[in-house]
């Protein structure tokens, strides 16, 4: 018989005033605000018990439980080639190539990084508890972002991994080349994100969410400077979006910056990462050494 996934959430004195919907996305950001708002419309999300609609405002002390019907969505799975980096019982790392997508959405449900999990653990015979687009999926990349991605196997993992994400005790670091030279050797950067309005673009604005990245210069070029960037929050676009507010684009980036040349990858990576394994207790650290491409536009850059 398939299980349920059943979250229990208290809400504190930073969600009130919150969306039901919102605030669901918030504490588990493996499934899409979309998808949360259908299931609260089924009624498998009870707030105080009771059913409720997606824009009730969240007040403090409110009890919210989301149960999920194993049926709800099926992952179809896609033969692609992933690199495994880690594994066990509780945790899949893997290293995502660039123009990869995370997961399913409502323009492409085929071909992405979820597909792929979901042929590797088919092929190994291991079932996964987990219902809905995002598979276990405990944080994500962007489609030109190559590296690290870590999912859970188990719903106990998956809630302790998003604990330790929204508590930032994960510790993350990306490799990057910058368009520009910057001036420190290394430095952090502040300016709360939110989405730009009129535009899927997110930006340093006024009411966004508080944001800060840290960086450490590794290599000056003619033009452009090779970083190692250390974000201590974890904000949608955030790299990308507080290095184009300083006048330093990351390079190739098609959104935040100019127009690259067209083979040009967009040259942020996800480094390295270090958590606490969240069964076992003992320290994980995991490592995607850069890839070939870009390799090869780092050594292309002129001196």
């Amino acid at each position: 018989m398939k299980t349920k996934q059943k979250f229990i959430f208290t809400s504190t004195p930073e969600n009130s005033g919150q969306r039901l919907d919102q605030f669901l996305h918030n504490e588990l950001s493996v499934h899409s605000r979309n998808q949360i708002q259908k299931w609260i419309k089924q009624g498998a999300v009870l707030l105080n018990g009771q059913p409720n609609s997606p824009a009730y405002s969240i007040k403090l002390q409110d009890k919210i439980s989301l149960e999920i019907p194993p049926e709800s969505i099926s992952i179809l799975p896609d033969d692609i080639d992933l690199k495994v980096l880690y594994e066990d019982s509780s945790l899949l790392i893997i290293n995502k190539p660039e123009g990869l997508i995370t997961h399913p959405t409502a323009h492409q449900k085929r071909g992405t990084l979820v597909n792929a999990v979901a042929h590797y653990l088919q092929n190994r015979r291991e079932k996964t508890p987990f219902t809905g687009e995002r598979l276990g999926l405990v944080h994500r990349l962007d489609k030109d972002t190559s590296g690290l991605i870590i999912l859970a196997k188990t719903t106990r993992a998956l809630a302790a991994l998003a604990r330790q994400f929204k508590e930032r005790e994960i510790q993350k670091t990306y490799r990057a080349v910058v368009i520009g030279n910057i001036k420190s050797r290394k430095g952090r950067i502040e300016g709360s994100i939110g989405k730009k309005v009129g535009s899927f673009k997110m930006d340093v604005i006024s009411g966004g969410k508080e944001s800060q990245t840290d960086f450490k210069l590794l290599e000056q070029y003619s033009g452009h400077s090779y970083l190692e960037i250390y974000p201590r929050t974890g904000r949608t676009h955030q790299i990308r979006v507080h290095f184009a507010k300083i006048g330093l684009p990351v390079l190739g980036d098609r959104t935040y910056g100019p127009d690259p040349e067209p083979q040009t990858r967009m040259m942020l990576h996800a480094y390295k990462i270090k958590f606490i394994h969240p069964i076992q207790k003992n320290p994980v650290e995991c490592m995607a050494p850069l890839p070939r491409s870009f390799n090869q536009v780092l050594h292309e850059l002129p001196e």
